[in-house]
Parts: C-alpha cells; sequence; structure tokens
C-alpha cells in the first residue's frame, strides 16, 4: 500500500461485516510497545 509516497506492507487485511471496512493488521515480532498502537511502519 503507498500512502503519501512511502510504501507500507500489510500482514493482514480482513473485512469486519458489522462494521461494513477493511481491517489492515501489522504483525511484530517481539513484545507490544505502546508506540505500536495506531501506527503505520515501512518495512
Amino acid at each position: 500500500m503507498e500512502v503519501e509516497g512511502e510504501e507500507y506492507f500489510i500482514d493482514l487485511l480482513l473485512y469486519h461485516r458489522k462494521l461494513r471496512c477493511l481491517v489492515a493488521i501489522e504483525l511484530k515480532v517481539g513484545d507490544f510497545k505502546p508506540e505500536y498502537a495506531g501506527r503505520c511502519s515501512s518495512t
């Protein structure tokens, strides 16, 4: 996915039937850090 000229990679893309929207999920290796919530990162 490309946003403002930067390329991002999505690990999982799901469709939420009740909300009728797409949900993108990025999988991380290691412990969860609070700064991961709501953040996009490129790899």
